[in-house]
C-alpha cells in the first residue's frame, strides 16, 4: 500500500519505514508479486526506486524504459531487463 498510494518510494524509505533488512525488503516485495497483488518495477542499480506501475501497462512493454534493453521473463510474475537489471512485476 505504501507504494501504491505514493506512486513510487525509495527502497531506503521502505527499510526505516519497516525497521526491516534490505534483503528482508526485497523478499517481501518478491512475496507480493508472487501472491498478485502488486505490479510495479524497481531499479535495484538505482539504489532501489519502486514503482507502482499498471500490470496492463507492463505486460505491454516490449524494451526497458530505463535503457531500452530487452526485458526477458525471470520468474513468475517477474521479467528484468537485462542490461540495467531492472525488475518489473506483473500482478
Amino acid at each position: 500500500n505504501i507504494v501504491q498510494s505514493r506512486g513510487q518510494v525509495k527502497l531506503d524509505d521502505l527499510i526505516v519505514e519497516m525497521q526491516l533488512p534490505r534483503d528482508q525488503v526485497r523478499d517481501m516485495i518478491h512475496s507480493l508479486v508472487g501472491l498478485g497483488v502488486f505490479s510495479g518495477y524497481v531499479n535495484w542499480d538505482d539504489g532501489g526506486t519502486l514503482y507502482s506501475s499498471d500490470a496492463k501497462h507492463l505486460r505491454d512493454l516490449k524494451s526497458c524504459p530505463n535503457c531500452g534493453g530487452e526485458i526477458t521473463l525471470s520468474g513468475k510474475g517477474v521479467a528484468k531487463c537485462r542490461f540495467c537489471n531492472t525488475e518489473f512485476f506483473l500482478s
